[in-house]
């Protein structure tokens, strides 16, 4: 029953907005969500609230500019994935940095000497 309900909302979507707006929006907010979430109520949070936002905001930004909507979302969704992307890696980079001078610390915050 589920891999019948996904077929059919898969191919109902491909068919009133593109393959490319359906696809994106299946596709980039989960692995946006990806990179920030800990676990699986936040992941489920985190995509919905990022396809939201950004299907809400390339709306905004389509409208404004005269772009057409579909690719707008997800030209959005892609620079937003790739600034969450580029973001955490830097912060893992610079704390991995950080750390690695610092002498380890014991549980009570003094030092091992």
């Amino acid at each position: 029953m589920l891999y019948l309900l996904i077929g059919l909302t898969v191919s109902s979507a491909v068919l009133s907005v593109g393959p490319l707006v359906a696809f994106g929006f299946l596709v980039i907010p989960v692995l946006t969500a990806r990179v920030l979430a800990a676990n699986m109520r936040q992941f489920f949070v985190f995509s919905s609230l990022i396809g939201g936002a950004t299907a809400l905001v390339g709306f905004c930004i389509a409208y404004r500019f005269d772009f057409p909507v579909g690719p707008t979302d997800v030209a959005l969704s892609g620079v937003v994935y790739a600034a969450v992307f580029t973001t955490k890696r830097v912060f893992v980079l610079f704390a991995s940095r950080n750390h690695a001078g610092r002498e380890p610390v014991a549980a009570n915050g003094l030092s091992h000497h």
